[in-house]
């Protein structure tokens, strides 16, 4: 046990160097003159690119709404036929009872 203490004593004394020394000093040259021309390439026009898409948004709703009724057309019309013999039927079956009870 005193040996393992002693040798971790030894192991965390001895200093661990690293190749880059704080005390280096690198030589990185002058700086270069910075020049910044006036000239630009333009500008975002984001109010014309929101308008393009309000009115792509709008027609993309219109091609969406067209495709629901579209899509509901034969169900709608598959439905009323179904109502329609149904309530014949019920004519049929009231016309039956009445017949049976007299």
């Amino acid at each position: 046990m005193r040996l393992i203490l002693a040798l971790s004593i030894i192991l965390l004394s001895v200093p661990l160097h690293s190749h880059a020394f704080a005390g280096d000093v690198y030589d990185i040259g002058e700086p270069d003159a910075i020049t910044l021309g006036t000239e630009t390439e333009g500008y975002a026009d984001i109010y014309t690119r929101q308008l393009k898409y309000r009115k792509s948004a709008n027609e993309f709703r219109e091609i969406i709404s067209q495709r629901q009724k579209d899509f509901h057309a034969p169900a709608i019309e598959t439905r009323t036929d179904y109502d329609a013999q149904l309530k014949e039927l019920e004519k049929h079956r009231g016309t039956a009872a009445k017949t049976e009870e007299q």
